[in-house]
C-alpha cells in the first residue's frame, strides 16, 4: 500500500518513521501527463485532418467519374 508522506523541496520520495516509502505525485509527473495529453491532441487532430483529406480525394475522384460517364 503506498501512503502519501511529506516532501521535499525536490519533490523526492521520503521515507516514513516506520521506515517504508511513500511516494508523493510530483510536479514533473504533472509535466508528462501534460506532455502526453497535448501528444495525443495532437495526434488525434492530425488523423482527423488525413481523414478529411482522403475523403475528399475519394469525392474528387468519383465526381471525375460521374462527369466521364455522361
Amino acid at each position: 500500500m503506498v501512503e502519501l508522506a511529506e516532501v521535499n523541496s525536490n519533490g523526492d520520495i521520503n521515507n516514513n518513521d516506520d521506515g517504508k516509502c511513500s511516494y508523493s505525485r510530483t510536479s514533473r509527473d504533472e509535466a508528462m501527463n501534460a506532455a502526453a495529453t497535448k501528444v495525443q491532441k495532437v495526434y488525434k487532430s492530425y488523423r482527423t485532418r488525413r481523414s478529411l483529406a482522403d475523403c475528399a480525394v475519394v469525392v474528387e475522384e468519383l465526381w471525375s467519374l460521374l462527369l466521364e460517364t455522361f
